[in-house]
């Protein structure tokens, strides 16, 4: 009597072949998840200042893009500034509230340390800093290495940029534990 199918032996190297190479392939693919949430924080970011400058050219006022607990990783608020006092004031209308993980570090330079202001041209209004770009660095986690940024002209055009890069302000701080501070789009 003969019967087909496989044997206990053969079931047994096909399933451990199979374990070997999902161990193989889950680190390439956890990097490939980390690498897009990178990606989306740089366009979601740049997509908020962009609409903020269109905002504030719209209805002719200052709009403020306010970090969230003065991090960027947790997401930021977009504020219609009429008194100039900015979230310390109550009565000032939040046109957006974007909430983000805090799983991906972000870092501005002193332009964009925790906030961006557009003025009623469009324009970006810095405080306190010489002429340069404003730059928000999408950072590697527990690494000094920027591998997105959003970058701010003075003109108000925001772009982003792609490519592993080193930067100082993604360094970890050992104090907080090891985390870090809290391609180009020319859309």
């Amino acid at each position: 009597m003969r019967q087909d199918g496989f044997t206990l032996l053969q079931l047994l190297l096909v399933t451990g072949l199979i374990g070997l190479l999902v161990q193989l392939a889950a680190p390439g693919f956890r990097q490939l998840l980390v690498n897009q949430q990178r990606q989306v924080v740089a366009f979601e970011l740049a997509s908020g200042l962009r609409s903020a400058r269109a905002q504030a050219i719209l209805q002719q006022q200052d709009v403020l893009v306010q970090a969230i607990d003065d991090d960027w990783g947790l997401g930021w608020w977009m504020i219609v500034d009429s008194s100039g006092k900015g979230v310390e004031d109550p009565n000032n209308r939040v046109l957006l509230e974007r909430r983000l993980s805090g799983a991906v570090p972000v870092v501005g330079n002193t332009r964009l340390l925790t906030r961006a202001r557009f003025i009623a041209q469009g324009w970006p209004a810095y405080t306190g800093t010489g002429p340069g770009n404003g730059t928000l660095h999408i950072c590697e986690q527990g690494a000094a290495v920027s591998h997105w940024r959003v970058v701010m002209a003075n003109s108000g055009r925001i772009r982003t940029e792609s490519g592993a890069r080193a930067e100082q302000r993604c360094e970890p701080d050992e104090k907080l534990g090891g985390s870090a501070p809290s391609h180009t789009d020319y859309r």
